[in-house]
């Protein structure tokens, strides 16, 4: 029967219709006769006639996407398993009514996870008008969507394969030692291919290939948006195990004295420890949110702490999380709060380890044994313990230093530093010498807007309210220019008063919420390797200074740093230090994570190095991206191989359990899943004479499916048939009782981890990582080694100083930050206008009453957000959420080119620059035309300088992420008009 047929209704049918639906109204009371009788005279029996459809199928699967999340659906499909298939609607399998639900519903035990508006839209984003559904080449310049035309897969494919054998011959020819292509795996974080195969790549925008570690050595920027300053934090503290896994166990929300949700919104960004939050509020827990905007999470589950008069919500000014912390912890070391016996036992660099060290008041300080070398340093790149590192990698892995005293450098320990910060403060503020404590809370409060009261107030109940579960999100704090040393901060402050290991208590990083999931597969593979044979490093660089490494050739690290990481780690002769460079002449899929222009600093620079000519040619020769949507990085592609969504392939994905999406419809258009793209890739690059085994051996990704599913371990429940997992979708288990703290038992495993067995206020990696002078205690670090407060790049120390006036000469009075948002999982799902237009659009700024009034702006005006780097254009709402001095951008919304342009300013020539000048320190500043971007990315505003990170592939990822606290401002009319 044709669709036509199908949407035909005559006037017999209609009138059934109409009848049956007044029926359902008097059943409910919705009309009908006003005598009550005639409500409950008849029982009304369902016609099965009546029923619209008996053929849809209940399939199972899931929603994938990054939410901090995912979580099960059912789907309702018309015509399951033929071409024809079609999905009806869906349901968060966790809203499906179970036995003595309303117990089980309450219970922690077994939670059924429920889902956000994200997950209720994904049908939409699979069937959004604006899929990309056949390959596409480009025929006009970069960027003008216009010029895109339609050709066949053999073509494209054809075209891609050319593409890759042309830069592939300079490295088969011996031109160079690595082939000059960007083309890594899509998270781009470690040295293995961690989604080579996966079925789920193409989930998300701009997923790469999984061919090129079978070419030759390539080029991998390498960085984490979400939360890279967290790892670089847990690798100077803990070492990378315990804070890459997580935290204490959100089950245990329960058994805390108080929490603290500090730079987190869990409400927003990890919907799913909502529930455990609401019981831990409901038992009568305090909770306390500590964050620069005032967020879901302080709203609706935050209550404040009577007891040490402490409010929900604690608003800090961007950047300065540190200052807070560091006040916190002058207090409780100064008062005596601090759980010695902890820190003397698990910890290094609180207390100096040699000499007589003495305060400014003339006491001694205590002075601890050092511990010895341990004959190795942490685990390289893979995050395992299976290649320790070499004297040639890192000199503080020297052999020849075994057993003897690592000491804290004189001078270096954290209670020197705190002396030395209350000396410095009330000399700064005029204060006597005996007021260093009030200098350093005044200084504080100052610096971060946080009341003087409620910070001793908040470092009374952090040492004395009980078990403390502090937990630094992936939000906030995290994501600045000194976001390492915010989150070592707060690591550091839960090891001083012990809270690291109790019941209650937290690491002071991200909680994990994975306890239920029983399912553990073999090297984290859920689909087999498809490829075969010999298989190459990628060189990881930095992906924040991805167009710095193609106009230079480096990265931000110095050229003895980068000759020496690429020899020792890749084993990639550059030459000498003076050579060492890069050439990148081709991008297979997105350069870093997806949908890099968004995702990365400083869009208009990446904007700017792929559109530019070099002659007749564009300075980046080749760029081809796998999508499923005309992203802002995608409309600069060359050319377009369209990837089928995840409705579209069957895979494995986990949260709170292992979740199965069975395949629920085949690839629409003419859109095909990214291993079948890699197969045929791979099946016209053998035709060129570039080896490359990459096939299913015959077999369906289902059945490859099956067979990861048979490798995989369950852990306390029986493990399910593949064929029963099919029809259940999720693999869960109960979790009863009291769980003990992961950190009680990880603690173990810092001899394995860090260079001194203990959490690590100073950082013995860090400080020694390019030259080790152990008797001598020199160093050469390539970071800030200790913990302490850093002052950022650009943030709110430049505005008290006065600093604040940028290159373009204009002054930057406002910082801006960003906030997940609810309708978006980073940036997927800024095109499903359904959920968009409810949160965000047309408003996607936010800011202050008072900000606004200054400035003549009203609530839903277009204004312009601007500082040296770029400008936007989008409409504002006005709302005291946020703090007055602080413009708030929501996070992921789609960079787009507009009609008008701006003057930005760069730290370095991109070739086609319209102006130069030198700053006062000698840096060398230029001038490009820019559009002004009207869609609202966050990064369109944030510089791409050095600041703060380690640089150093040695932590499985170079890169770093300061998405919060810089400097704006907001004009209501053109900034440079």
């Amino acid at each position: 029967m044709s669709l036509k047929s199908e949407l035909k209704t005559s006037r017999r049918s209609f009138l059934k219709w109409a009848s049956a639906l007044s029926a359902t109204a008097v059943t409910y009371g919705c009309g009908g006769d006003s005598n009550p009788k005639a409500y409950t005279d008849e029982v009304i029996v369902p016609d099965e006639n009546l029923v619209m459809d008996r053929t849809l199928k209940e399939v199972m699967g899931t929603h994938p996407h990054n939410c901090g999340g995912r979580c099960p659906f059912k789907f309702y499909v018309k015509g399951h398993g033929t071409p024809q298939a079609r999905i009806a609607k869906l349901t968060a399998a966790g809203d499906i009514p179970r036995e003595n639900s309303l117990e089980a519903d309450e219970s922690t035990s077994f939670v059924q996870t429920r889902a956000c508006v994200r997950g209720y839209a994904q049908i939409k984003r699979t069937y959004s008008p604006d899929r990309l559904k056949y390959p596409l080449i480009q025929t006009k310049e970069r960027g003008d969507v216009t010029g895109f035309k339609r050709v066949s897969w053999d073509k494209a494919l054809d075209i891609v394969a050319d593409k890759i054998a042309d830069v592939y011959s300079r490295f088969d020819s011996g031109e160079l030692p690595y082939i000059p292509m960007v083309a890594g795996p899509p998270n781009g974080l470690h040295n293995r291919m961690m989604f080579a195969g996966m079925a789920f790549m193409g989930f998300a925008e701009g997923a790469g290939s999984t061919l090129s570690k079978y070419l030759g050595p390539t080029i991998l920027p390498t960085g984490a948006p979400s939360f890279e300053n967290m790892l670089f934090a847990a690798v100077g503290s803990v070492g990378v195990l315990p804070g890459l896994a997580g935290g204490n166990s959100v089950y245990n929300y329960k058994n805390s004295d108080f929490i603290i949700q500090w730079g987190a919104d869990p409400a927003v960004k990890e919907p799913n420890k909502t529930f455990f939050l609401t019981k831990a509020k409901e038992a009568g827990v305090p909770i306390v949110t500590v964050d620069a905007q005032y967020t879901d999470t302080a709203s609706i589950l935050s209550t404040g702490f009577p007891e040490y008069n402490l409010p929900q919500f604690i608003q800090v000014r961007p950047q300065t999380d540190a200052a807070l912390s560091v006040a916190m912890a002058y207090i409780i070391y100064k008062r005596g709060w601090h759980d010695d016996t902890f820190i003397k036992s698990n910890c290094f660099g609180f207390y100096p380890t040699q000499g007589n060290p003495v305060d400014s008041d003339g006491n001694s300080f205590t002075v601890v044994a050092p511990p010895k070398h341990p004959g190795f340093v942490m685990s390289k790149l893979d995050f395992s313990f299976e290649t320790p590192l070499t004297k040639e990698q890192h000199p503080y892995a020297d052999e020849g230093l075994v057993g003897k005293d690592v000491h804290v450098p004189a001078g270096m320990s954290f209670v020197e530093y705190l002396d030395g910060l209350g000396v410095e403060k009330a000399h700064e503020l005029g204060l006597d010498p005996d007021k260093k404590e009030e200098a350093v809370i005044r200084w504080a409060s100052q610096l971060t807007g946080v009341d003087e009261s409620t910070i001793f107030n908040l470092a009374d109940a952090f040492a004395h309210a009980g078990d403390v579960f502090l937990e630094n999100g992936n939000n906030g704090g995290q994501k600045t220019n000194n976001g390492m040393h915010n989150v070592w901060m707060m690591i550091c402050l839960a090891a001083m008063c012990g809270h690291t290991v109790k019941q209650g208590g937290n690491l002071g990083v991200n909680s994990s919420d994975g306890e239920s999931n029983p399912v553990s597969f073999p090297g984290g593979l859920t689909y087999p390797e498809l490829g075969s044979g010999t298989t190459y490093p990628f060189i990881a660089v930095d992906a924040n200074k991805f167009v710095d490494l193609v106009v230079t050739g480096r990265d931000g690290r110095t050229a003895e740093q980068f000759y020496n990481d690429t020899k020792s780690i890749y084993g990639v002769d550059l030459g000498s230090p003076a050579e060492a460079k890069l050439e990148v002449d081709m991008v297979l899929g997105s350069y870093h994570i997806t949908n890099s222009f968004n995702t990365c600093p400083n869009t208009n620079k990446a904007v700017n190095i792929f559109t530019q000519k070099n002659g007749s040619g564009y300075k980046i020769k080749h760029y081809v991206i796998y999508e499923q949507y005309m992203t802002p990085t995608a409309a600069y592609a060359d050319v377009i191989l369209p990837a089928c969504s995840h409705h579209e392939k069957p895979f494995f994905t986990s949260g709170q359990g292992t979740y199965y999406q069975n395949k629920l419809i085949e690839p629409m258009y003419d859109t095909k899943s990214d291993v079948d793209i890699d197969i045929l890739l791979a099946e016209k690059l053998n035709s060129r004479g570039i080896t490359v085994s990459y096939s299913r051996n015959g077999k369906t990704d289902e059945e490859l499916c099956a067979e990861a599913w048979e490798t995989a371990s369950v852990t306390d429940i029986a493990k399910p048939t593949f064929a029963e997992l099919k029809e259940q979708g999720v693999v869960q288990k109960e979790v009863s009782g009291n769980l003990a703290n992961p950190m009680v038992g990880l603690m173990g495993y810092l001899p394995y981890t860090t260079e001194t067995g203990k959490i690590q206020f100073f950082s013995p990696f860090y400080y020694y990582r390019d030259a080790c002078d152990l008797d001598n205690q020199i160093g050469a670090p390539r970071v800030t080694p200790r913990v302490k407060y850093v002052e950022p790049y650009e943030g709110y120390d430049k505005i008290m100083a006065g600093d604040n006036i940028g290159i373009k000469g204009k002054k930057y009075p406002l910082q801006f930050t960003t906030k997940h948002a609810r309708n978006r999982v980073h940036t997927v799902y800024d095109n499903v206008s359904m959920i968009r237009d409810q949160f965000d659009y047309p408003k996607r700024a936010i800011m202050n009453p008072a900000d606004a009034s200054k400035r003549g702006i009203k609530d839903g005006d277009m204004v312009y957000i601007y500082n040296d780097w770029g400008c936007l254009k989008v409409g504002v709402g006005i709302s005291p959420t946020i703090r007055e001095g602080v413009v708030s951008l929501p996070h992921g919304v789609w960079y787009r080119k507009g009609s008008e342009t701006y003057e930005a300013w760069y730290d370095i020539d991109l070739g086609n620059s319209v102006d130069s000048k030198t700053d006062d320190e000698g840096t060398t500043y230029y001038k490009y035309i820019v559009n002004v971007d009207i869609g609202g990315c966050e990064n369109t505003l944030t510089h791409d300088k050095d600041f703060g990170s380690p640089k150093d592939p040695l932590c499985g990822q170079v890169g770093d992420n300061h998405f919060n606290g810089n400097l704006c401002e907001v004009s209501i009319n053109h900034p440079d008009y």
